[in-house]
């Protein structure tokens, strides 16, 4: 009796266990220790056989996530860079583009001021986040950004963790609509924060102008901004008379100033947008002038087994284009933009919510990802079945450990 006894319990015991760990991964829920991967950054987009040294690579920090929300961070990091790498002519890039995530632990959840009614009650928000993004900046409710000195510790973090990458992003653990760019893009998980994240990068990394007027302070010489108004002499003007690219005045601001288009996501947010293709052959050239000479070739070579004409293009016959030639050229030397483009502070210029367009958003989350060569995480039915497994393989052991015991005691006896 007391053998039978023993071996129920150690039965009961292995099937009390299998229920809590079924319970404890109900929904699919990840510790934040799991995500953690001993302190390196998780690669959310891109072919692990490509160097860093040899991609244009890009970090995703979080501010605002808590210990328990970092699963929630690397599902937003990952929906960011499919988003961003699926917009043209980041998709034509795909092979030369890795993106990272880092989660930072913040104390408590949100952005300051992200609730605040105006700038005063902004400023009593205390809450600790790792970061200390922020919301009302110069003012303003939708500008949310970041101190000098929090910038620079985004920017060392970065060099400490991640030296390969070219720039990093902050995503902002906060529905309300906002976001900056400059040295660090910003942006927050409200549904337009990838129209932003996108519109900020044409700042940061190809040193776009706004489309439209968005101050003074803001108006210099760039790849899509300019005072030269003679369609032969602007620099665009290999461009001019394809797909609506001009030489057009800024309607809205000072006159004298010039841009390519009118319809560009440099002046407008929205799906619907695309980058005009002066902005396009700007961000090509500064993606492939920071990756390496090796992996440019090796992405035309790929481009020229695919089409005839081997342009370095996203959809079409646009292989003929004006401009794509000229993209084996650029590795190594100076871009085509005389001023600097885009300054520290840039946000202010952000569209008001109002002003977007009403085409829906996706996050891509559930789309394919060209150059895609990674798990990001383990989804929740490959964690339930990861862990019916390993419940299986235990409550069986202690079965026959059971039997085998009982066993041996009958035939002691």
């Amino acid at each position: 009796m007391a053998e039978r006894k023993h071996q129920r319990n150690l039965i009961w015991a292995a099937v009390i266990g299998s229920v809590m760990l079924c319970l404890s991964n109900v929904g699919g829920h990840v510790r934040a220790s799991d995500l953690e991967t001993a302190g390196q950054p998780m690669l959310v987009y891109g072919d692990t056989d490509l160097a860093d040294e040899d991609a244009f690579v890009l970090l995703i920090f979080g501010d605002g996530f808590t210990a328990d929300e970092q699963k929630l961070f690397y599902e937003q990091a990952r929906a960011a860079a499919v988003y961003a790498m699926q917009t043209s002519p980041y998709d034509e890039l795909s092979g030369l583009c890795k993106i990272y995530a880092y989660g930072t632990v913040s104390v408590e959840s949100g952005a300051l001021g992200d609730r605040a009614g105006d700038v005063l009650e902004a400023n009593l928000d205390s809450r600790d986040t790792y970061f200390g993004s922020h919301f009302w900046s110069y003012g303003m409710q939708r500008l949310l950004s970041l101190e000098p000195e929090d910038e620079e510790k985004v920017e060392a973090m970065q060099e400490t963790i991640l030296p390969a990458a070219d720039y990093s992003i902050l995503l902002v653990n906060s529905n309300v609509y906002g976001g900056s760019g400059g040295n660090i893009c910003v942006a927050s998980l409200h549904e337009s924060s990838m129209e932003i994240l996108l519109h900020e990068l044409g700042h940061t990394v190809a040193k776009l102008a706004d489309e439209y007027w968005a101050g003074d302070e803001y108006a210099e010489e760039a790849p899509n901004m300019t005072t030269e108004s003679d369609p032969e002499k602007v620099r665009w003007s290999s461009y001019v008379g394809i797909d609506g690219v001009g030489v057009y005045p800024y309607t809205d601001g000072r006159a004298g100033w010039y841009k390519p288009s009118e319809n560009c996501k440099m002046q407008y947010l929205g799906k619907e947008y695309e980058f005009c293709d002066v902005c396009k052959e700007a961000i090509r050239e500064a993606v492939c002038e920071q990756s390496s000479p090796e992996a440019v070739q090796k992405l035309l070579g790929n481009r020229e087994e695919e089409n005839a004409g081997g342009a370095l293009v996203g959809d079409g016959d646009s292989g003929d284009r004006p401009g794509q030639e000229s993209l084996v050229g650029t590795v190594g030397r100076d871009s085509v933009m005389g001023g600097s483009g885009a300054e520290t502070g840039h946000g202010a210029d952000l569209p008001a919510e109002e002003a977007l367009g009403d085409g829906s958003r996706s996050s891509g989350a559930e789309q394919s990802v060209p150059g895609e060569s990674v798990s990001v995480n383990p989804s929740d039915d490959d964690v339930s079945m990861s862990t019916a497994a390993a419940i299986f393989m235990v409550s069986a052991a202690l079965l026959v450990v059971a039997n085998w015991q009982g066993k041996g005691r009958r035939r002691r006896r």
